[in-house]
């Protein structure tokens, strides 16, 4: 049985209307002129019934419920972990509930959810790709045109959406830049699908520094891992051809990982273990690989933070308009090295 207290019955108990009540509900009665012993009649009314108001209900009247929708590739991920850890701290900081959606890296998926976002509470959205959207973004541009969208880490090109990123270009020359210094002439370079953002912009740095800082004696051996139920199986692949590699730059923590445990095992592949690895690495636990590496850490949760921010300033008409910015918001790497 339901025994909600109605604001009817409130208002009834009053002896007022039940636009009377609402008003002291919401604080606006003394702007709407209601004398302090009406207000007072009403919220003693209030009280003694222990009225409760539909938040949600109120909300879906006035539009405004508060909420915002993010859409992260793989929640098991430390990287998108610390997003999420941003985005929920600020936007609790300004009174904002987040729901959290997983396309599991799947453009299906991802679409599914984007079409089901125009029958939410959410008022604005997070979103980074799923590493199987090959830049398909009209389900992305169609709900931008019924609510802000925020793109972050993996971006879309062609979108006229707000982007927040880490500076992947110079990460990757970084890398680059720092096998050359070591004097490496054989380097594998191991790298992910280059159809997503991130690992195009970290390949074509890379590139860049190899082509201006090195020389014609300078080899570099590409291994491509698309995704992660065959990575294991293509390294392995790598490690056992007659490639004698003297340094290593990887795009991806999770495949680095695999790598380290290939070239500690039992055979060892006749790797020398004291050679540079370079890699993306936001992990804590940095200090405890082996062989040891030099990481370059992005800033997850300054990432996650920013987007967000970007996101309420605009459901609050603060700060610049979304519509406004031409540019990435970029994110720097910290480096080991």
């Amino acid at each position: 049985m339901n025994n909600r207290v109605s604001i009817k019955e409130v208002a009834k108990k009053a002896g007022v209307s039940v636009a009377t009540i609402s008003y002291v509900l919401n604080g606006t009665g003394k702007a709407k002129r209601i004398s302090e012993t009406t207000i007072k009649k009403a919220q003693d009314a209030i009280n003694e019934l222990g009225y409760i108001p539909n938040v949600s209900a109120i909300n879906l009247r006035s539009g405004i419920t508060r909420t915002i929708a993010v859409i992260i590739p793989d929640l098991s991920s430390y990287f998108f972990a610390m997003i999420l850890k941003g985005i929920e701290t600020y936007a609790t900081k300004e009174n904002y509930k987040v729901i959290v959606y997983q396309s599991a890296e799947c453009v299906e998926k991802e679409k599914k959810i984007f079409n089901e976002l125009t029958h939410t509470t959410a008022e604005g959205v997070l979103f980074s790709a799923s590493i199987g959207n090959k830049n398909q973004g009209g389900h992305v541009a169609n709900l931008s045109r019924v609510m802000p969208v925020v793109n972050f880490d993996r971006i879309l090109e062609g979108l006229e959406l707000p982007q927040v990123i880490s500076d992947d270009y110079q990460a990757g020359y970084k890398a680059g830049q720092y096998l050359l210094t070591k004097s490496c002439k054989q380097i594998l370079f191991l790298g992910v699908d280059t159809t997503v953002s991130v690992f195009k912009l970290r390949n074509e740095g890379f590139r860049k520094a190899i082509e201006e800082l090195g020389n014609d004696k300078v080899q570099v051996t590409e291994v491509m891992c698309k995704c992660d139920a065959e990575s294991e199986v293509i390294i392995e692949n790598a490690l056992e051809s007659q490639f004698a590699f003297d340094g290593v730059f990887s795009c991806n923590e999770k495949y680095t990982i695999q790598l380290l445990k290939k070239m500690v095992s039992k055979n060892g592949y006749g790797i020398n273990k004291s050679i540079p690895i370079v890699s993306f690495y936001n992990y804590p636990d940095v200090d405890l690989l082996t062989p040891r590496i030099k990481a370059i850490r992005q800033q997850p949760f300054e990432m996650g933070e920013k987007a967000c921010s970007l996101l309420l300033n605009k459901l609050q008409q603060k700060g610049e308009l979304l519509s406004e910015m031409n540019e990435p918001i970029v994110i720097p790497c910290e480096y080991d090295f």
